[in-house]
């Protein structure tokens, strides 16, 4: 059904409250199915923006309509060769800055600062936590020879000490064997 509201011209929010409306219920509730808020005004600035929300709406919708229509990379050869990880051209997402101008890596650099203390700052951030995530892709560690970094020795599988294991050693299948 259609919701007519008349709002004063100087109003910057809009709420819709639900309760429980005197029938002795704890709450009620309330589905807004395909909710569209319809701007009327005889303001030429307010109607400019409507018809400019509608083009975009109607461009949205064409846009999706296309994506759609289009066929998937990874039904072609080529394309399922290029998104792959044993693609010439692939590479981790987190070392997506080291094929950045130095410039660009500035510039990506402080766009990454202000999302995260935007993250951890905003009144509005959701609580955080520290957790533990497995690096994709997992490596073995090596032994450094002589404790040199730059002499790498022969990879160590991931696997529970020995001397403190009970049962045989078999390396970490599922996962880096630290969560």
């Amino acid at each position: 059904s259609l919701v007519e509201l008349a709002l004063p011209p100087d109003a910057r929010f809009l709420t819709l409250v639900v309760t429980e409306a005197g029938q002795g219920l704890s709450h009620d509730q309330a589905i807004l199915g395909n909710p569209r808020i319809t701007f009327t005004s005889n303001d030429e600035n307010t109607r400019t923006q409507t018809i400019e929300i509608a083009k975009l709406a109607a461009r949205e919708t064409a846009l999706e309509a296309e994506l759609k229509s289009r066929k998937s990379l990874l039904d072609d050869p080529l394309g399922s060769l290029l998104l792959s990880r044993e693609s010439p051209v692939w590479f981790p997402i987190d070392k997506t800055s080291n094929y950045l101008s130095r410039q660009d890596k500035d510039a990506f650099r402080g766009l990454v600062n202000q999302i995260d203390s935007i993250s951890v700052k905003h009144k509005a951030a959701a609580p955080r936590a520290m957790i533990m995530i497995d690096d994709d892709p997992l490596v073995d560690p090596v032994i450094f020879q002589r404790g040199d970094a730059t002499q790498r020795g022969t990879p160590v599988p991931r696997q529970f000490l020995q001397i403190a294991s009970p049962t045989p050693q078999a390396p970490f299948t599922g996962g880096s064997g630290r969560l």
